[in-house]
């Protein structure tokens, strides 16, 4: 599920969301399941997580590995009966429309709504 929000012809922003049914949790989420008192594990070193990075910079594998530690933890906080998560993977807005909302933005979707027109939302 991903939405574009234009201006005319200029995109000012977007989202991209992975709806995560709970037959893939497992390929998303590969540490660990439904805890009754959850908690998080870390590591002592991540140098290695780091090193092996799928990125060729330090600093995108540095990121990335600070951020994959909790999230692969993420159903542990989950109650068992879930069976679908939303997941915001970017978002992205034109910083000369960040907190100045413009009237006749329109956006468009990707889940056969069609382009919708939010006129005086904006």
């Amino acid at each position: 599920m991903s939405m574009l929000v234009k201006d005319g012809d200029k995109c000012i922003g977007y989202h991209v969301v992975d709806k995560i049914e709970k037959d893939n949790f497992d390929s998303y989420f590969t540490n660990g399941s439904y805890m009754e008192n959850p908690h998080l594990d870390f590591k002592d070193n991540y140098a290695e997580d780091i090193k092996n990075g799928p990125f060729n910079s330090h600093k995108a594998n540095t990121i990335a590995t600070l951020l994959d530690a909790p999230f692969a933890q993420t159903l542990r906080f989950l109650p068992k009966d879930v069976n679908c998560l939303l997941y915001f993977e970017v978002v992205g807005i034109d910083k000369n429309y960040q907190n100045a909302p413009k009237k006749g933005v329109v956006i468009f979707g990707d889940d056969n709504f069609g382009d919708l027109d939010f006129g005086d939302f904006f």
